[in-house]
């Protein structure tokens, strides 16, 4: 009878009756947001019952109308918020564009120097530059580098065998020349580098159209890394091959002795697979008699 005196926008003893709850049920009045809470003032003024918003947000009719008893408070909070938020955003922009420009420094002198440069690349040497400024919020997404390719009109090219313009000139030039080559004949001088090989991702060959990404895809990151020891005669070594299991399925069955298959959690490299790596290799040369120059790449 009480409601319907006092109609819809009323606020009578019926509808300010907090009905009783669950015991050590907790009220969802503190779950509720600044702008829930301010949509609820709203609808309240614009003369909604308390019962319906109540419903409407699944609180109690008490809550609602202790939301409404501090209406000035919430729309304080709110003018208050919204400057810190303005001042926060600005700041976001001003941070995010220096990481872009400083990035773009970094992009171009690397391909000023002829350095073959990937989206991976890029997105690693974003995060570094963040952290560098102490900008926790930066998130180098695959949308981000889209962003960056499109602000700046690049595109990344897929690294070339061997990746020649990897290799310093001055360095080669030195080696080159350096009198330890000597004692070595080229047989016996081998080269070890390490590749990834992401077999689950798509081709970014040069000459093909710059790719779009699609929303909310993620670039196939599943890779193998390899280890390739090669002597300046073309004579190959068994090469490592580490995933994250220690032989694929369709293998285990066949077991095949042209490679060495080791098992790492992240697909990579580490130090105990490299020292063995090494001593086998060690121990090859040895039973061959042979002494061996071996260049590392870092």
């Amino acid at each position: 009878a009480a409601e319907g005196e006092q109609g819809e926008g009323g606020a009578g003893s019926a509808e300010l009756a907090t009905p009783i709850s669950k015991k050590g049920k907790k009220s969802k009045n503190n779950e509720l947001s600044l702008g829930k809470r301010l949509a609820v003032i709203k609808e309240l003024e614009a003369g909604r019952s308390y019962r319906a918003i109540g419903k409407k947000y699944g609180i109690a009719v008490g809550s609602v109308a202790r939301i409404f008893k501090k209406r000035d408070e919430y729309k304080n909070r709110l003018a208050a918020n919204e400057d810190s938020e303005s001042f926060r955003v600005r700041r976001l922009k001003d941070e995010a564009a220096e990481i872009d420009r400083r990035l773009f420094v970094w992009f171009s002198a690397s391909r000023s120097k002829n350095r073959t440069v990937s989206g991976p690349n890029v997105q690693e040497k974003a995060k570094l530059v963040a952290q560098n400024m102490k900008f926790a919020d930066f998130k180098a997404s695959n949308g981000w580098l889209e962003k960056f390719q499109k602000r700046h009109n690049v595109y990344f090219h897929a690294s070339q065998a061997g990746e020649p313009a990897e290799m310093d000139p001055d360095a080669l030039r030195h080696w080159r020349n350096h009198p330890l080559l000597d004692e070595f004949e080229p047989k016996n001088v081998f080269v070890a580098d390490e590749t990834a090989l992401f077999f689950r991702a798509m081709p970014t060959k040069p000459n093909m159209d710059r790719m779009k990404f699609v929303s909310g895809e993620k670039l196939a990151r599943e890779r193998f890394t390899l280890l390739l020891t090669v002597s300046a005669l073309g004579e190959k070594v068994k090469p490592y091959v580490v995933w994250k299991n220690s032989m694929p399925v369709s293998f285990r069955s066949v077991n095949p002795d042209w490679v060495f298959w080791r098992s790492d959690p992240n697909s990579q490299m580490n130090t105990i697979i490299f020292e063995e790596y090494l001593r086998w290799l060690n121990n090859e040369m040895k039973k061959q008699g042979r002494k061996i120059l071996l260049f590392l790449t870092n």
